[in-house]
């Protein structure tokens, strides 16, 4: 991935990430879109994922139950895919650091099942389950079930205009399939900043 240049106008970025993020006309800085573009640069992703991960992790903030403890074990990661490989690929990134617990279940009903014995600090899941269910409707019980509201990554196979999105009415982050390692690791350590 190219290198994004500070040396633009921080004016022109301003307008430029503004309108890609759907981002309220006040939300950034000079300073911000510096920070914003150094981050990108050192974790190889792009600005727009750098903006919709602080985003969901602001809303994520605001939307905290405060009076929930926070957990003293190794972040809990519920993963939700029926594609076999591709859930094992999705494994082997979240567990290689052993920073993250990781389940994977092959449905929604069995992340139910999960998450009535287990409470997951987040939830990534496909878009298009089996059972009558899809992933933002999922995350809606989890959050029900658990009494959390914790964060979501939804995966979707096509998702129009962007590689990454927010969907601010279900407070979840999409990202397009097959997504990209590095992104969705970034999104994982800024939406569990809230939770853990």
């Amino acid at each position: 991935m190219n290198s994004l240049s500070i040396t633009t106008p921080w004016k022109s970025w301003r307008k430029s990430l503004l309108q890609t993020a759907d981002a309220p006309a006040d939300w950034l800085d000079e300073d911000e879109i510096h920070d914003i573009i150094a981050e990108a640069n050192r974790e190889g992703v792009s600005a727009r994922t750098v903006i919709t991960c602080r985003k969901a992790e602001e809303g994520l903030a605001a939307a905290a139950t405060p009076h929930l403890p926070i957990a003293p074990h190794r972040p809990r990661i519920l993963v939700v895919e029926p594609d076999q490989e591709y859930a094992q690929r999705l494994l082997q990134v979240l567990s290689a650091s052993d920073r993250y617990a990781v389940e994977v279940v092959a449905d929604g009903r069995s992340a139910l099942q999960w998450c009535r014995q287990q409470q997951p600090d987040l939830l990534i899941t496909e878009m298009e389950l089996t059972n009558g269910i899809n992933g933002t409707g999922l995350a809606h019980y989890v959050r029900e079930i658990t009494h959390r509201r914790i964060p979501v990554i939804v995966l979707e196979n096509v998702l129009a205009g962007s590689d990454v999105s927010i969907v601010s009415s279900k407070n979840a982050l999409h990202l397009s399939k097959p997504v990209k390692l590095k992104s969705l690791l970034h999104c994982v350590v800024h939406l569990l900043r809230v939770v853990v």
